[in-house]
């Protein structure tokens, strides 16, 4: 506080400002940077005004498009065969897997039509369903000799 004691005692042009009415000494404050300064804002309405086209600022902008465009097409040329790579990888893979089970359902299959078709399960079914024949009803027609079968495919 040093400060202050040496700001209270020293000549009367350095007194702070007093604030209030109330004339008490202890009420002195010191005074504010630039508070004497009075700042009166106009408002500017540029409604009415046009701007004026610049040709040369047009031209660039257009220059810049062009040149953009024309980087964005050879970047998405130079990323595309990397992307398309990447989709055929994984459409192979997916098909890998759909291959892989396709030949697990094709061995299933091939396995359950063995089962359905052997012997031992048409006899059951053909007994379940009444298709079975009586074995007197049976006759075995067996050719005379193994020839006769040759002789009579090349008469016709």
């Amino acid at each position: 506080m040093a400060t202050m004691a040496q700001w209270m005692e020293g000549d009367e042009a350095n007194l702070p400002v007093r604030l209030g009415d109330g004339g008490r000494q202890d009420s002195f404050v010191r005074a504010l940077p630039n508070e004497d300064v009075c700042l009166w804002i106009k408002t500017i309405d540029n409604s009415r005004v046009a701007r004026h086209a610049d040709p040369k600022v047009r031209n660039a902008c257009w220059r810049f498009i062009g040149i953009a465009s024309i980087v964005v097409v050879l970047v998405v040329g130079q990323l595309l065969p990397a992307a398309y790579r990447m989709l055929a990888g994984y459409q192979l893979n997916r098909l890998e897997k759909q291959h892989a089970e396709l030949m697990e359902l094709r061995r299933t299959l091939q396995l359950d039509n063995a089962v359905l078709r052997s012997p031992q399960n048409l006899e059951r079914l053909a007994k379940a369903h009444g298709m079975k024949p009586a074995p007197s009803r049976v006759h075995d027609i067996a050719p005379a000799n193994e020839e006769s079968l040759a002789l009579n495919r090349g008469t016709r």
